[in-house]
């Protein structure tokens, strides 16, 4: 199997968190890995599971992409750990049951 770049992946919207986008790549359904953006910076993160239940959060680089700066990758944390559920949730319906992933503006601050 081929690895396409950054740009040719469709990006499955998950949220946005005043100007983080948070998403999945086509692509990338193995393991699962959510990508943050703002501009043309992007970092990911890799929810590891073990037996199907969540172990951890693993925070990497994006190959050929700069990094979210600070006060970004605050943001795109805080949006994976409060809404881990809901992003496991969606990684299943859309790479094992093929649905249609429903996208959220978050528009109140994450404390």
């Amino acid at each position: 199997m081929t690895q396409q770049s950054f740009t040719t992946n469709q990006k499955i919207n998950l949220f946005e968190y005043f100007g983080v986008e948070v998403f999945f790549l086509s692509s990338d359904f193995q393991p699962l890995v959510v990508y943050g953006g703002f501009q043309s910076r992007k970092s990911k993160i890799i929810i590891q599971l073990e037996n199907g239940v969540y172990s951890h959060l693993t925070l990497m680089t994006v190959d050929d992409c700069e990094p979210l700066d600070d006060k970004e990758l605050d943001k795109f944390k805080k949006v994976v750990s409060n809404n881990l559920t809901e992003i496991i949730r969606s990684w299943t319906n859309h790479f094992v049951y093929h649905k249609e992933i429903q996208f959220e503006k978050i528009i109140k601050p994450i404390i």
